[in-house]
């Protein structure tokens, strides 16, 4: 059973909440969700499901609250949006990826529904169109077994016949323990299905009732002139469709919902909801408000599983495959390139190439998590525990990118030392000045500033809601900036030392190359100062990963 309880949801600094003040219960079966454009329909759905958390006040399912990050809870709702992004070439791939996180998945009912909706599911999905992307998405959604299912417009885009093919199967496969909720504005394609209404309007539900308690108050009639007693009227075709209090008609004992909802906007909708104002309270809500549902999803484990961990990874390689790819392709041939025996200026291009493009790669690799629009609620919703889910994003940007596209690199600068056939005397001297006696310091210091980095980039490409590429790429331009505006303090100061040293020694001025040389030493040599960057690189480091975990939790509201 699904409980609010005073729910508010406020989007950051709005000038009034999305929704407020929420009150009620609802039981199994499948619910019509309506109301204006801007009304709190798609929000409702994201708190129901957990996506977002509500900013004052309590979403109850079956007693738990609804956006708390737990696997088994997680594993009993899912929201299919209305253009929902879903990653891999074909829904079958997908479906591969993402089932294992859901108990209930049955393959036979997703064939089933495939073969139902005129599918192979071996269809891309890039290229297809909205129409058979959303049967894909419909024939998988219907096959996950959840307790709570809510569909936001899933009837758009599909044909006549895939529609007829919804409402059979939505008919067929929902049982007596399952919550459907169903937002949408075509009323009248799925007007069979529905067990009860609630509507929205301006964040607030003016109207919630089942169908059973609606046919006891109101009837629906046709009829040559508007009766007397018609709480509303339409003219239709040459007759007047009306809402009457069913005390005074015996009109159609179906519920016609398109008439009841343009009733309730009409100006007798106070007098509606006052008809409904005796009727009583869900009976064993009270009874369900602190009882936890011990289903299969509900019965797994809630600890930290490596597990999930590798079946989240094996679900955003969906995503990012294509990186995982290139990545180290880029990184051997760059690698390859640097050991081929061609002349100073190019060796000195590719030597800028190892050490300057690919790192900046690196830094960029968040980027990706920017792709795909509705990909961010998929990620959010996912069974799995926040820390698991960091876990695989930390191994993934601070472990796997830095190996490919700089150690990799690294290895082929000290195998290049080593083949005197190709070396060249200008890139030998800047090897030698990098890998000199040194280079701990100034490796510990670019691989923690690289990390850096990448966090920076990865959180404000998590934080932000829009712009998340465009963010992402200012995030990392600006840290760039700082670490360079350092680097240019930290080698003016050496270069002042030198001049003062020199001064007072009374030395002649140096060649230029005679310069370049003493300042990297003097710069290399100047350990406690490489000790201090990196201590202040790491503790902003960790500030950073600590800044990310937290748009993981629950509470963040930032997918």
């Amino acid at each position: 059973m699904i409980t609010l309880e005073n729910l508010s949801f406020r989007y950051g600094r709005a000038p009034r909440p999305a929704l407020e003040n929420l009150n009620g219960s609802l039981g199994p079966g499948i619910r019509l969700l309506v109301g204006e454009n801007g009304a709190g329909k798609t929000t409702l759905l994201k708190i129901l499901t957990g996506v977002l958390a509500p900013t004052q006040g309590e979403c109850l399912l079956d007693g738990t609250d609804a956006s708390t990050s737990t696997p088994a809870g997680m594993g009993r709702t899912f929201l299919l949006e209305e253009n929902m992004y879903f990653p891999g070439k074909t829904i079958r791939e997908f479906a591969a990826a993402h089932s294992p996180f859901y108990p209930g998945f049955s393959h036979e009912t997703f064939c089933r529904n495939l073969q139902a909706f005129g599918l192979t599911g071996d269809e891309p999905l890039k290229n297809a169109s909205p129409g058979n992307r959303k049967k894909a998405q419909l024939a998988y959604v219907l096959a996950l077994g959840v307790e709570y299912l809510f569909l936001d417009e899933p009837t758009n885009a599909l044909d006549l016949q895939a529609k007829a093919s919804l409402q059979q199967l939505l008919a067929a496969e929902t049982n007596e323990n399952q919550t459907v909720v169903i937002s949408t504005h075509t009323i009248s394609e799925l007007e069979n299905l529905y067990d009860g209404i609630i509507v929205l309007s301006h964040g607030h539900i003016i109207f919630s009732a089942t169908d059973e308690e609606i046919s006891e108050r109101l009837a629906f009639i046709s009829s040559p002139e508007p009766p007397e007693e018609a709480l509303y009227s339409e003219l239709n075709f040459g007759h007047y469709l009306s809402v009457v209090p069913s005390d005074d008609f015996c009109g159609d004992t179906r519920t016609d919902w398109r008439r009841l909802y343009f009733a309730l906007m009409s100006p007798a909708r106070e007098t509606i909801i006052g008809m409904f104002s005796d009727k009583e309270e869900n009976a064993d809500m009270a009874a369900q408000e602190n009882t936890v549902r011990e289903s299969a999803g509900c019965a797994a484990d809630n600890g930290f599983s490596w597990k999930r961990v590798r079946e989240f990874a094996g679900w955003n390689m969906l995503k990012f495959k294509k990186q995982i790819i290139w990545y180290p392709l880029i990184s051997l041939l760059s690698a390859i390139l640097l050991l081929l025996p061609v002349g100073e200026s190019a060796q000195m291009g590719l030597t800028t190439l190892v050490w300057g493009i690919l790192p900046f790669l690196a830094y960029l690799a968040p980027l990706v998590f920017a792709m795909g629009g509705d990909g961010r609620i998929i990620m959010r919703m996912i069974p799995a525990r926040p820390s698991e889910k960091l876990t695989f994003y930390l191994g993934y940007l601070l472990i796997i990118v830095p190996a490919v596209l700089y150690i990799l690199p690294l290895l082929a600068s000290f195998l290049y030392m080593h083949l005197p056939s190709i070396q060249t005397e200008d890139v030998m001297s800047m090897l030698k000045m990098r890998m000199g006696i040194n280079m701990p310091w100034i490796t510990v210091t670019n691989i923690v500033g690289m990390l850096a980095v990448i966090v920076t980039c990865f959180y404000f490409v998590l934080r932000s809601r829009n712009n998340r590429i465009i963010n992402g790429i200012i995030a990392t331009v600006i840290f760039l900036f700082l670490q360079g505006l350092a680097g240019a303090i930290y080698g003016m100061t050496a270069a002042f030392r030198m001049g003062i040293a020199d001064g007072m020694a009374g030395a002649d001025p140096k060649d230029e190359e005679e310069i370049v040389r003493r300042l990297m030493e003097e710069m290399t040599s100047m350990g406690s100062w490489m000790t201090v960057i990196t201590a202040i690189t790491a503790l902003y480091f960790a500030f950073a990963i600590w800044q990310t975990w937290r748009l993981f939790s629950h509470k963040s509201n930032r997918f």
